[in-house]
């Protein structure tokens, strides 16, 4: 068993020579500038020096690699959809403002801004919330990456029957899952673009019932909300399925 100091000694041979914290919240920031502000006089009061694999892992991650390198005298805050609001990615990065307030200021409103407009195009209710400011981070390494969006599809059977719902890419954008109206995993499958616009897909419905494969093509990029809108063309063992996908299918 180890003692004290030898307990000790590991940790402080963990942490990272940088000067990068880290600090467990017990709920998400979401309040005005001003009121996170407040909150964070406490808050920062608890920060600890980050370890060694943390900074590591930090800095594959391009953007906030970048983020982490610019002037550290000057203030800088990261802002990104809360994921227990709704099925989205949206991060935005602000730095080199004179004060905390502004670097909050400046983060939040890109993140409310794009949330905004996810909520009025595809009817979500995204919220944003702040996952770092100046060398103080909130969350676990893997919160800081892109992760997948959801977005409306259509499917359309060879006997005339039509399935609404949304889908969920996987984080590596080579797998997806299909739900339903009501929330509920009806398809899953695979799908992978080489190269352009042209994709190969998979699909596998109804705990396997319905199965095929086929072309997925992209036809048109959303740059408000960062998704692309297309169709696949299936070939199943209940003959063509036609998925469609993309904003435009909301209601």
């Amino acid at each position: 068993m180890l003692d004290a100091k030898e307990v000790l000694k590991n940790y402080e041979s963990s942490k990272s020579s940088e000067n990068i914290y880290r600090v467990y919240l017990d709920k998400a920031l979401r309040g005005s500038s001003y009121e996170i502000k407040k909150e964070l006089k406490e808050i920062l009061k608890n920060k600890i020096p980050a370890d060694k694999k943390f900074v590591s892992e930090l800095r594959k991650l391009g953007k906030v690699k970048e983020w982490l390198e610019r002037d550290d005298n000057k203030s800088r805050a990261i802002f990104a959809i809360d994921p227990e609001s709704c099925k989205d990615s949206y991060r935005h990065f602000s730095w080199n403002f004179r004060t905390d307030i502004e670097a909050l200021d400046r983060a939040k409103s890109g993140c409310d801004k794009s949330a905004a407009k996810r909520n009025e195009l595809l009817d979500k209710d995204c919220k944003c919330r702040l996952m770092a400011i100046n060398n103080t981070f909130f969350y676990d390494v893997d919160e800081y990456k892109r992760h997948a969006a959801s977005f409306p599809w259509l499917m359309l059977l060879e006997d005339g029957s039509r399935v609404k719902g949304h889908a969920l890419m996987s984080n590596n954008q080579e797998s997806y899952v299909l739900t339903n109206s009501k929330g509920i995993e009806i398809c899953k499958g695979t799908v992978k673009f080489n190269q352009g616009s042209r994709g190969e897909v998979t699909i596998e419905c109804y705990d396997g019932k319905l199965r095929g494969s086929g072309e997925a093509t992209r036809i048109e990029f959303n740059k408000e909300l960062r998704m692309y809108s297309g169709l696949a063309n299936i070939k199943s063992n209940a003959g063509i399925i036609k998925v469609y996908y993309g904003p435009e299918l909301v209601d």
